[in-house]
């Protein structure tokens, strides 16, 4: 293989490793930011709740979504938020908070949503 194949074999790669490493910066950047419309939407219908799902769930806090998910259909199920469990959401807020503050860029903002 002649030094010009080669160079253009090279060039290709590094060609193709820069733009997928930018994609992927592209990618990590958006994914820092929640949309503070959306979880709008969940506090203006009272679904507070939900919006802490929905929080959790698009950063991939698994513990968490299970966690407010089971909350959630338990006051489905009773029909209101039952005694006692105000102190569950108070442990996991506690949780949330700490990993969006490491996590999230706006994360005042989101928690000022909430």
């Amino acid at each position: 293989m002649n030094n010009d194949k080669l160079s253009d074999i090279v060039r290709d790669i590094v060609t193709i490793a820069g733009t997928a490493s930018e994609s992927n910066i592209k990618e990590v950047v958006s994914k820092h930011d929640i949309d503070l419309n959306i979880l709008a939407k969940f506090t203006d219908q009272n679904q507070h709740i939900l919006a802490r799902h929905y929080i959790a769930k698009k950063r991939g806090y698994t513990k968490l979504v299970l966690a407010y998910k089971a909350l959630y259909d338990l006051q489905s199920a009773l029909g209101h938020f039952p005694r006692g469990a105000d102190k569950v959401r108070s442990d996991l807020d506690k949780d949330l908070k700490k990993y969006l503050s490491k996590d999230v860029d706006n994360w005042k903002d989101v928690w000022k949503e909430l």
